[in-house]
């Protein structure tokens, strides 16, 4: 073989090789681009990447599209209430972690503000590339661990409770009892009110509460409903109250203006009582005169159209001639029970005040 032969057989190998080298630098090339395309699609895909775009959304407030598809806590707190309440949350302090129930298959996330648990958010596809599919945003779900308020309500069985707009019902009643006071007014009425006691619970804040009608007193997260006074209960009532707790404080200086017993329940305790209590302890011989030196009846209440009570501050006064003192004042501070039966209004029990 000639030399021109030689090197140009030597030239036409480093062509091919040449063209082979760039055949396999541009195989290469192109793998490497398909290659980088596919993972860079699946990263895409990944439901990290689509809750990272949710979590910095989160840090910068924009997170309206994400409250509107909420849930109602419970008949007291409803979607606006979750809302104001994430929103109301630090900005810039949002983070996130796989919740525990995360799978690859139904992705969920635990979100926290401030290292503290928040609500979870639930992912689901949102699209697709040439080779995933895309998870993006399913909904928010408040997590119970926030909702931790609770409230005790004391009220009378005959009250509407109120919270945050809704009646209260009985479902949500943990205890009910008499009142100790109206214990033998019991005995001779059904419709005189029982106390309930009702709890709510899971709740993200305080609520309103309100019961129209009656006193109300708050003590942190307690709250207690009783009766008020009641002027209609005393315009119609005072007269015949005046009468009975006169003749029931004379009773006690021997004066008998009328029998105490009329006016007293019959059978009940008070009845049994007042036989016993009639006191001949002041002689009748050397009373000169008597007097009701003081008489307050205040706070009248209604418990129902046969029950009501009201207080009484009662000073009977004996003036003597001739005898060891010559004066002796007999006081009381009570709360008299009345109940309506057989056409008649009877005390029917005395609670002393002090």
């Amino acid at each position: 073989m000639s030399k021109k032969s030689k090197k140009k057989n030597k030239k036409r190998f480093w062509f091919g090789l040449g063209i082979y080298a760039c055949v396999v630098i541009i195989v290469i090339c192109i793998v490497w681009i398909v290659f980088w395309n596919y993972i860079k699609e699946y990263e895409e895909s990944m439901p990290s990447n689509g809750v990272e775009k949710i979590i910095a959304k989160f840090n910068s407030g924009d997170i309206d599209e994400y409250l509107k598809e909420l849930t109602d806590l419970s008949e007291f707190e409803g979607k606006e209430d979750i809302a104001n309440y994430i929103k109301s949350l630090p900005k810039g302090k949002f983070d996130c972690i796989k919740a525990k129930d995360y799978t690859d298959k139904k992705p969920i996330y635990v979100l926290k503000n401030d290292k503290d648990t928040v609500a979870r958010i639930y992912m689901k596809p949102v699209g697709k590339n040439k080779h995933f599919r895309i998870w993006g945003f399913d909904k928010l779900e408040i997590d119970k661990s926030v909702c931790e308020v609770s409230v005790t309500i004391t009220a009378p069985s005959s009250a509407n409770v109120v919270v945050n707009g809704k009646t209260l019902g009985e479902s949500y009643k943990t205890g009910e009892k008499k009142y100790e006071d109206l214990t033998e007014a019991y005995l001779y009425s059904d419709s005189i009110p029982k106390q309930y006691t009702y709890e709510i619970k899971g709740l993200l804040k305080k609520p309103a509460v309100s019961c129209e009608g009656y006193t109300e007193e708050i003590k942190d997260n307690t709250y207690t409903y009783t009766f008020k006074s009641d002027e209609t209960v005393e315009a119609e009532h005072k007269d015949y109250v005046k009468k009975v707790t006169r003749i029931y404080a004379y009773n006690f200086i021997n004066v008998i203006e009328e029998r105490l017993s009329t006016y007293v329940m019959p059978d009940s305790n008070l009845r049994e009582t007042v036989k016993y209590t009639d006191t001949y302890f002041y002689p009748v011989e050397y009373m000169r005169s008597y007097d009701l030196t003081k008489q307050e009846i205040s706070n009248y209440i209604k418990y129902s159209d046969d029950c009501f009570s009201c207080d009484a501050i009662l000073h009977a006064t004996a003036y003597f001639s001739g005898w060891s003192v010559s004066e002796k004042t007999e006081k009381s501070n009570i709360r008299c029970i009345f109940v309506y039966k057989d056409k008649k209004w009877y005390l029917t029990d005395v609670i002393f005040l002090d």
